[in-house]
């Protein structure tokens, strides 16, 4: 199932996560990788729950099942995505960091070519 399915279904089934109290799909986006994190832990323990395999297990529990699943994809499409923004905001701060530093180079050689002129040169350069 793709993130659009799952935000699909989350919305018009009204998921909630159990985070200090019910919060909605959307809430998720204001929380940190710790808090996503903290939640995907608690889900995943639920999960164990559901890991044995009964023929007795009743449809309902199928859906609670369902649910968890649908659940955990979220966070995790969420967690991914957040993380991802992250990476890229560090790389481009590097960039930019790189960039700035290649600036003040390219200035530091300008000036120390202009120190390398004659007089006569900077005077004429002035003059210009």
């Amino acid at each position: 199932m793709d993130n659009n399915e799952l935000f699909m279904i989350a919305s018009k089934n009204k998921i909630r996560f159990e985070y200090k109290g019910f919060i909605t799909t959307e809430d998720l986006w204001d929380l940190s990788l710790n808090s996503l994190d903290e939640i995907y832990g608690k889900l995943k323990k639920q999960e164990a729950q559901y890991s044995t395999e009964s023929l007795l297990s009743s449809g309902s529990k199928q859906k609670e099942r369902n649910a968890l699943d649908l659940k955990l994809g979220i966070i995790k499409a969420v967690f991914d995505s957040k993380m991802e923004d992250k990476n890229q905001k560090e790389n481009e701060a590097k960039k930019r960091a790189q960039n700035q530093k290649i600036l003040e180079i390219m200035n530091r050689k300008k000036d120390a070519a202009l120190e390398n002129l004659t007089i006569e040169q900077l005077e004429k350069m002035l003059e210009e």
